[in-house]
C-alpha cells in the first residue's frame, strides 16, 4: 500500500487524564490503572443497593469499579449552537461535541490558513 495519511489532530477524554493527552500517554506508558469505584451520585441508586457479587444476576451489577470520566465543562467555543438546546441533551452528546470541537480547534492550529481556489484565467 502506498497511500499515505496524515493525522492532523487528536482529542479525547480519558479516565484518569481528562482531556490532557500528555497525561493519557503517560498513563498508557506506565500501565496506570485508571479504574475506580463509581463516583458518588453517578448512578440513580446508591451502589450498595444494586450490587450483587453473583455474575449475571438480573438488574444488578457485580462490581462498582469502572473507568469513569470526571465531570467537565462543555466548550462550545466557535460553534453556532444554542446552549439551551445543548444543555437538554444527553451527556453523551456533550462528550461528543466537546471532543469533536477540541479536535477541530487543534486541527486548525496545524493546518495552513484556508485560501480560496484560484481559477485559471482563460
Amino acid at each position: 500500500m502506498t497511500d499515505r495519511i496524515a493525522i492532523v489532530s487528536f482529542a479525547g477524554r480519558f479516565p484518569g487524564a481528562g482531556a490532557d493527552l500528555a497525561r493519557f500517554w503517560q498513563n498508557v506508558a506506565s500501565a496506570a490503572d485508571c479504574s475506580r469505584d463509581v463516583p458518588r451520585g453517578r448512578w440513580a441508586l446508591p451502589p450498595d443497593r444494586c450490587t450483587d457479587p453473583r455474575v449475571a444476576n438480573p438488574d444488578t451489577v457485580y462490581s462498582t469499579r469502572g473507568y469513569y470520566l470526571d465531570p467537565f465543562d462543555l466548550d462550545l467555543t466557535g460553534l453556532d449552537l444554542d446552549a439551551g438546546v445543548i444543555g437538554a441533551l444527553d451527556p453523551l452528546f456533550h462528550l461528543v461535541l466537546d471532543v469533536g470541537n477540541a479536535r477541530r480547534r487543534r486541527a486548525r492550529e496545524h493546518l495552513p490558513a484556508h485560501r480560496p481556489r484560484q481559477r485559471p484565467v482563460p
